[in-house]
């Protein structure tokens, strides 16, 4: 396989997941942390399994900053200044001119390297312009972004980005390869999400990667999840959202 460069943006610890910020109680927020960086590291380690990739971190986090940089498996990393995800990788693309470059959103717990390597190849077979997952959420984000030549994209993060992406690399008649995996396309953002990744979690190897207490992505989930008990408000949107996706 060619060699592939693999940039991973990370929010900040204390302000990643805002959506889900926004129902925890403050007192909580910690949790989320915590979990989130779990999930960091499991995908900085399946990308790191795939052939040939070189990986590139960016963050805001002074904290995950220090630690990537200590990591073997990861090629760079950048410190940001906070800015919107659209101008830091806009930033970041400027770095790879003019080589190809995939986007891989950090908050996708169940990426493996079999999914990322399949989806590479594939990249190799049909030499798309453009390929693109899209997050697993209605209306669809963007979890994967892969494009050959970006002197013309800009990048179109936020609500619907996926099909603003697939629009804008319409116009400009790219040829365009969409892949739909479960693996690559299920990220964290509601509370539905969080009851949904519990179900997967005795389908994938979360164990192998262990934070700073020794704690698993499995650990801090249903530490969160069971800290929420108390809290009728979130236990009520629970079990409004089990089962909903």
């Amino acid at each position: 396989m060619n060699s592939h460069d693999i940039i991973i943006p990370m929010n900040a610890l204390n302000r990643t997941k805002s959506r889900l910020r926004k129902v925890v109680p403050k007192n909580l927020h910690h949790l989320i942390g915590k979990l989130m960086f779990a999930v960091y590291l499991r995908v900085i380690t399946e990308v790191s399994k795939v052939e040939s990739v070189n990986i590139h971190v960016i963050t805001p986090d002074p904290f995950l900053h220090d630690v990537f940089t200590k990591a073997s498996a990861v090629s760079s990393v950048y410190l940001d200044e906070g800015k919107d995800l659209n101008e830091l990788q806009e930033l970041m693309l400027q770095k790879f001119r003019p080589r190809a470059i995939a986007i891989v959103m950090a908050d996708l717990p169940l990426l493996t390297s079999t999914a990322l390597e399949s989806f590479l190849h594939q990249i190799e077979a049909v030499k798309p312009d453009m390929a693109i997952v899209p997050s697993h959420d209605s209306p669809p984000g963007t979890s994967i972004l892969y494009l050959n030549d970006f002197r013309n994209f800009s990048l179109q993060y936020g609500m619907n980005s996926y099909w603003n992406h697939v629009k804008q690399a319409s116009e400009l008649n790219y040829l365009i390869y969409s892949c739909n995996n479960f693996q690559l396309s299920f990220d964290i953002d509601t509370w539905s999400d969080l009851v949904e990744l519990g179900r997967y979690l005795d389908k994938i190897t979360v164990r192998s990667c262990r934070c700073d207490g020794g704690e698993s992505i499995e650990d801090f989930l249903n530490c969160l999840i069971l800290s929420l008990r108390g809290h009728q408000r979130i236990d009520g949107d629970l079990k409004k959202n089990h089962g909903t996706k």
